[in-house]
């Protein structure tokens, strides 16, 4: 895979406030990238940048080799976005509206309408063009909207969260079709969206970003399993956290005292030391009810999830944790019980403490 688009050091400030800062990224032709993260993390700005709606305030932006940054979005014609409000006319047609960024383009009046249902009927509304857009459901305006960028015929694709404004079930519906339209025309899909269910049954890599950063990036399984800091393994997954002290580091791996409960630790960031205080993850599948030492824990409350059920607790420390147990063929214990907790299985990995120096 070809990357054919590159920011290097791009950095955009507003007077004292750092959006980005000093961002460096490669994206392959024909990748799905999204960018994750919470509010104000900079996954938009970063976005806005790529498609020409703002100017770095630093740094550079390669295109195929030629920094497009100082290039007004009119005139990257490799590039097109797909914004969350749909911005539909409502006085034309579908076909109008998909036809329309074609008017100035020097086809004639039939060309752009063969080129728009053509644009529909690779979204699934080739039979819709003559309708108007008050006539269609809210995912099918999206992909619309989405036909209206395809028709441009762009080597990047920009989504801006499309799929916030949709209820659950559609904005399911809607993430199979934009893989399936990403693996039948083949160009760079680069996605923003705050959802990690989102991120990860769509991409080919995930940006995590916080704070203007970019925290960690790589393969949506990767970043599940192997968080790199804290924040990554706070914000991807639904995972527990309990604050022990290293006690033991060897290699990339250790031990962990939490009370009188010493854990094995499969990962420890590089900058924890013997003695550290230290943030433990623990996933709720790998924890299971012990007979012998653990850590110490009440029952809160239970949640049914259908094919398991999930056990609330807190440890003596106050900390939250949760243990996901099948619906059959195990003691389920009661609210206020209190129980000893050991981590069988999965990935046990140690951070710093967010906030912490190192």
């Amino acid at each position: 895979m070809t990357d054919f688009l590159v920011l290097q050091n791009v950095k955009k400030t507003y007077g004292d406030l750092v959006a980005l800062d000093s961002i460096n990224l490669s994206v392959g032709e024909g990748e799905f990238i999204s960018f994750l993260g919470p509010s104000g993390c900079g996954k938009t700005t970063t976005l806005r940048m790529i498609g020409g709606f703002a100017e770095p305030s630093s740094g550079e932006i390669f295109f195929e080799g030629v920094d497009v940054a100082p290039v007004p979005p009119y005139k990257r014609d490799f590039v097109h976005t797909v914004f969350q409000d749909y911005a539909l006319f409502p006085h034309m047609t579908v076909g109008e509206n998909v036809g329309f960024g074609l008017r100035n383009s020097g086809l004639s009046k039939s060309d752009i309408e063969r080129q728009a249902v053509a644009a529909l009927e690779t979204v699934g509304l080739g039979s819709r063009a003559k309708d108007r857009p008050n006539m269609l459901s809210g995912g099918q305006k999206q992909r619309v909207a989405l036909a209206r960028a395809l028709v441009l015929r762009p080597k990047v694709l920009l989504l801006d969260e499309p799929l916030s404004a949709l209820d659950a079930k559609l904005r399911e519906e809607m993430q199979i079709e934009l893989k399936r339209l990403h693996h039948k025309i083949g160009i760079a899909f680069v996605f923003v969206t705050h959802s990690q269910r989102e991120a990860m049954v769509m991409s080919d890599r995930v940006v995590l970003m916080n704070q203007g950063r970019i925290v960690q990036e790589g393969r949506p399984e990767d970043l599940y399993s192997a968080p790199q800091s804290y924040f990554s393994a706070n914000f991807i997954g639904n995972r527990s956290f309990v604050t022990g002290n290293i006690s033991k580091h060897s290699g990339t791996g250790g031990s962990a005292k939490i009370g009188d409960y010493e854990l094995d630790i499969d990962w420890v960031e590089p900058t924890l030391k013997d003695g550290d205080t230290a943030k433990i993850m623990l996933d709720p599948k790998s924890l299971t009810l012990s007979s012998d030492s653990g850590i110490r824990a009440k029952v809160l409350a239970h949640q049914f999830l259908g094919q398991s059920r999930r056990i609330l607790l807190e440890t003596e420390a106050g900390e939250s944790l949760n243990l996901d147990v099948g619906v059959d063929g195990m003691q389920i214990p009661k609210v206020d019980e209190v129980v000893s907790l050991a981590a069988v299985g999965g990935s046990v990995r140690a951070f710093t403490p967010e906030g912490a120096q190192s």
